[in-house]
């Protein structure tokens, strides 16, 4: 899961770039990606760092990370004990480090056939009942509240129809293409622990099962976020004396990983149609070749084949404006629909404006009570600042998303076509060379093949996603009825989530887990 990010540069005052500030005046974003094995122990730890809000000069930030690399500036650093020091140039700040510390969320996984526990690579090619059972353990735990931090774990992966049969997965939902299914599911681990409510005691494991003909197993991928309540404020609670408030921010997270795979489909749909024009150029020039008998190629023809191959995967103003319009139309869309349901349910100004009064009129008080949660989902949807938030956030992120992913996919085409001319220029084989550029254009066409079919899964992803926010996600936000008596413990919940301050460091604003458990197959 390599990621490449481009900095955005930021100009500050030059009255204060030799003065150095704080880790707290900084803004911080912490990416961590753990690559696990089929047991979900571990394997790679990597963590990236975006920092934000710069002046010139010294920087200050917190981090227990080895091996620093700076990503994509030449700002120069000087690592301590718990510290690094940037010499910045009021530029965002790019980094990557190494870590072997524990992982808040850990990952115990069981797999079965025909009932009978196996490793998972004994499995690999058998036929018969398939069962993989996902156990999540939360280990973010403050002994002096007993209570855990709480978190939100999303896993998906695909499970083939053409092998397998009677798919079902708990916590979850499936979503048929014909071809395969999309498995999405939830886990809140140490959240049944927290608050000891029995509704809430199976999110702490995900189960699959299925009948197979031949067992093989994709990647699997978990998202995991320490804002199970989102950014409340807890004056909010204290009003309302309840938990609803703070389970309906859920929904508010669950709207965002929407947003999310939609993102992430502009983007793979982009990569998809830079690969397609990377192919036709590829074999534009190898029919080109094939009428040239000189026996070698010059730099200067290496250097025309990798400007245009990078300059054709470039995104025009015109594909950005579409795809951050796009993002934006579906933040609309979800807040309009969202605030059409509340308000058929009978939710609106007047009742809102109702139920605030102190004290609340007689003949409205049981159906103030009853629609507290939503009142206050109604007020949360009608607050533009919130929205507008939303919809700047969603253009901003998908739009980076599909820069990165098809600069990232031209560059490493184009160096590869690099190196293959070089090669055949050196031996001064044309032949050799000319066969070299045809393997090339195969395999270019096989890429092509997958990231189109990659570019439908995610079209498919996205659309299951958004089914599972719109039929499955209401469930869990509906057990705030059931925990209304547990306001105090809520409101120190809501606390930890907000106070959470990273993995590696004690200053992140906001930190993103991302596990991946490698393929089972031969």
């Amino acid at each position: 899961m390599k990621l490449k990010i481009k900095i955005i540069g930021a100009a500050f005052l030059s009255i204060v770039a030799l003065e150095p500030i704080s880790a707290l005046a900084l803004t911080k974003t912490e990416t961590v990606y753990s690559t696990l094995d089929s047991t979900g122990i571990p394997t790679k730890i990597t963590v990236n760092n975006h920092l934000s809000k710069l002046t010139k000069g010294q920087i200050i930030d917190d981090t227990e990370l080895k091996n620093i690399l700076n990503m994509n500036g030449e700002e120069t650093f000087t690592l301590g004990q718990k510290e690094i020091t940037w010499k910045s140039t009021g530029k965002d700040i790019f980094y990557q480090g190494k870590t072997e510390k524990e992982l808040p969320i850990s990952l115990d996984i069981h797999y079965y056939l025909n009932n009978k526990e196996k490793k998972g690579k004994e499995m690999i090619g058998k036929k018969g009942d398939i069962t993989i059972k996902l156990s999540f353990k939360n280990n973010d735990y403050h002994s002096e509240q007993k209570l855990y931090t709480p978190f939100v774990v999303t896993m998906f992966t695909t499970i083939s129809n053409k092998e397998n049969s009677n798919i079902k997965v708990s916590n979850g939902k499936l979503i048929d293409t014909g071809t395969k299914n999309m498995v999405v599911a939830l886990s809140a681990p140490g959240l049944y622990e927290n608050l000891k409510v029995e509704q809430l005691k199976g999110l702490n494991e995900i189960t699959i099962s299925y009948h197979t003909t031949k067992f093989s197993l994709d990647d699997i991928y978990f998202i995991a976020t320490p804002k199970l309540f989102g950014e409340s404020d807890i004056n909010s609670l204290n009003q309302l004396d309840s938990i609803n408030h703070s389970l309906y921010s859920l929904q508010d997270n669950m709207n965002q990983l929407e947003k999310g795979a939609f993102e992430l489909q502009a983007g793979v749909n982009t990569a998809y149609q830079g690969i397609a024009t990377m192919k036709k150029t590829l074999d534009q020039s190898i029919h080109t070749l094939k009428n040239d008998h000189s026996d070698a190629l010059d730099q200067h023809t290496i250097d025309v084949i990798k400007n245009q191959t990078v300059e054709k995967a470039t995104l025009t103003e015109e594909q950005k404006t579409i795809i951050g319009n796009q993002a934006m139309l579906s933040v609309d869309e979800t807040v309009n629909n969202n605030i059409s349901a509340l308000e058929k349910s009978g939710i609106n100004d007047d009742l809102v404006s109702l139920c605030e009064n102190n004290p609340i009129p007689d003949e409205y008080l049981t159906t103030c009570q009853n629609s507290a949660s939503y009142i206050a989902q109604y007020k949360i949807l009608k607050n533009p600042d919130i929205i507008q938030l939303l919809k700047e956030t969603a253009q901003t992120t998908a739009i980076k998303t599909a820069e990165q992913t098809s600069q990232t996919t031209a560059s490493q085409v184009s160096t590869t076509l690099a190196r293959e001319v070089a090669n055949s220029v050196k031996q001064g084989a044309s032949e050799k060379f000319l066969n070299s550029l045809t393997t090339l254009s195969d395999n270019l066409g096989l890429l092509e093949q997958g990231s189109k079919s990659l570019s439908n899964g995610s079209n498919t992803l996205s659309t299951g996603i958004s089914q599972l926010n719109s039929q499955g996600i209401h469930a869990l936000t509906n057990y705030g009825k059931i925990i209304n008596n547990y306001s105090d413990k809520t409101k120190r919940l809501v606390k930890l989530s907000k106070e959470y301050s990273g993995y590696t460091s004690i200053n992140a604003d906001k930190t993103l887990f991302i596990y991946k458990i490698k393929s089972l197959t031969k």
